[in-house]
């Protein structure tokens, strides 16, 4: 999908709508990109260092502090996907003004949606980094996280567009998107390592981008270790993978939109 200057600056200008509608009225306003992260580490600090003394097993993190600083940073992959899938279907059918014109390129909403997810996850992340250098943990590994977070928005965007296509034609689509981000939270490794799960089963994880994500950011940002080169290899796989997808049948129904409204 070649992006021309006009193209990037309507991504530009849909982003920046889609974060100001999310706060449009609010007291504090952009405020809350900055208070909600904040807000929900202090939560799990609290809960999982002052109340259930949990510890984050097979690490040098043995204290509730690491568990938390674990769990949160799982959390952080998984709320960024919930908040596409939730929306994209929805996406485009809620825009039938858009819909009817026909030079309006519509693969535009969902890119920036995406993108709109993946900023405040870098904010999430840079306060996330803040407290770690407050506890004197900074690493050179770090610097893979660009290499981590490309690959997710190419998947999420191409899950997206899938979506927010299919959306279209199949209004159920938005329910089953609730069942799947619940299922997502427990196949995914948000509030417990991949070493806890039974070897038989450990295999399939390969088989969730999520799962590995997460594990990768966990041990570039919170223990040193840079990611392997057959984890970029996997996570730009499912990336491109997905977004080839998602291009492919966006493309595809798009002709029959105008007709369903």
């Amino acid at each position: 999908m070649k992006l021309n200057t006009n193209q990037l600056k309507l991504i530009e200008q849909f982003t920046v709508r889609d974060i100001q509608n999310r706060y449009h009225g609010t007291f504090l306003g952009f405020g809350w990109l900055l208070v909600m992260p904040l807000l929900l580490l202090a939560a799990f600090t609290l809960v999982f260092n002052g109340i259930f003394n949990m510890k984050w097993p097979h690490t040098e993190w043995d204290s509730p502090l690491g568990f938390a600083l674990f769990t949160f940073c799982g959390l952080m992959v998984h709320q960024t996907f919930a908040d596409v899938v939730s929306r994209a279907p929805s996406l485009v059918l809620t825009q039938p003004s858009l819909v009817t014109k026909v030079v309006f390129p519509l693969w535009v909403l969902p890119l920036s949606m995406t993108l709109s997810s993946l900023l405040q996850l870098g904010l999430s992340l840079s306060i996330f980094l803040l407290v770690l250098a407050g506890l004197n943990e900074i690493f050179v590994s770090w610097l893979a996280m660009p290499l981590l977070l490309i690959p997710f928005w190419l998947g999420l965007s191409g899950l997206a567009l899938l979506l927010s296509a299919l959306g279209f034609f199949l209004r159920d689509l938005n329910q089953l998107m609730g069942l799947l981000i619940t299922l997502m939270m427990f196949l995914s490794p948000v509030f417990y390592p991949l070493s806890a799960i039974p070897p038989e089963f450990a295999s399939w994880m390969g088989l969730n981008p999520l799962a590995i994500l997460m594990e990768a950011l966990r041990a570039a940002l919170i223990i040193g270790e840079w990611p392997s080169v057959s984890t970029h290899l996997t996570l730009w796989s499912w990336g491109l993978g997905f977004m080839l997808l998602g291009t492919w049948t966006f493309k595809r129904q798009q002709k029959g939109f105008a007709d369903v409204l």
